[in-house]
């Protein structure tokens, strides 16, 4: 264990090197892949809220990183994300469940060129999944919602999902109708859907130890555009 000393030299050099506020500075962490980099993100929230101070990641592993090395007060990401086992070790609770259209988790799909997918040949073709757990972890977790050993193919940003079809790097691609709708106006190609029964939940934050009110209303109180960039309508308290 470091020291009260040793601890506050490491958090000045996080900050010097990469751009991390000091320990007691951070009060929210954000893993939300969109459209769009983390600082801006960032900066979208940071308007939001100018008194909550934010840091986006691009990468699960950063975050799960910093998350063990300088907790914040809160964080906000997919629920997958805040339920796993590298967060719950750090006692955050779930306090903010983001929403849409009165549903908590939104249809996951396969998405493939010119013909829908066999899902009973699922295990002898590739499948494209965006990363928000981890090499291991994700793979473990898609095993699971499919209920068979699948073939995945990760990406950390959704805008690269269009070029693992493209270019037969993945037979297909799964992702939430969200995504699809969105890569569908970007893409000449003939995007055929095959549905899966699979729902994962939307974002969701967790609060470290206990409740903060200055975070909670912040999150409550964002503006349609910012939310709808973490795909969501509004946040409700965990019932």
């Amino acid at each position: 264990m470091f020291s009260r000393s040793q601890s506050f030299i490491i958090a000045i050099i996080t900050y010097f090197i990469i751009g991390l506020p000091m320990a007691n500075a951070i009060d929210l962490y954000v893993f939300y892949p969109t459209d769009i980099r983390p600082k801006s993100l960032q900066k979208k929230i940071n308007s939001n809220c100018p008194n909550i101070n934010t840091v986006a990641f691009g990468r699960i592993v950063d975050f799960y990183r910093e998350i063990d090395k300088l907790p914040p007060k809160a964080i906000l990401s997919l629920k997958p994300v805040v339920s796993h086992d590298k967060v719950t070790k750090t006692p955050y609770t779930s306090h903010l469940n983001g929403s849409k259209q009165g549903q908590y988790n939104e249809e996951y799909i396969l998405v493939s060129i010119d013909k829908p997918v066999n899902l009973k040949h699922l295990e002898q073709l590739k499948i494209g999944v965006l990363d928000i757990l981890g090499r291991r972890e994700m793979k473990r977790f898609v095993n699971k919602l499919f209920k068979k050993p699948i073939n995945i193919k990760r990406v950390i940003k959704t805008e690269d999902f269009l070029p693992l079809l493209t270019f037969k790097l993945a037979d297909a691609i799964f992702v939430s109708k969200t995504t699809f709708e969105k890569l569908q106006k970007k893409s000449k190609q003939n995007l055929i859907t095959t549905p899966t029964g699979i729902h994962i939940g939307l974002a969701v934050t967790g609060i470290y130890k206990q409740k903060n009110d200055e975070i909670t209303q912040c999150i409550k109180n964002m503006n349609r555009q910012t939310n709808r960039l973490l795909g969501v309508d509004h946040w409700e308290a965990q019932p």
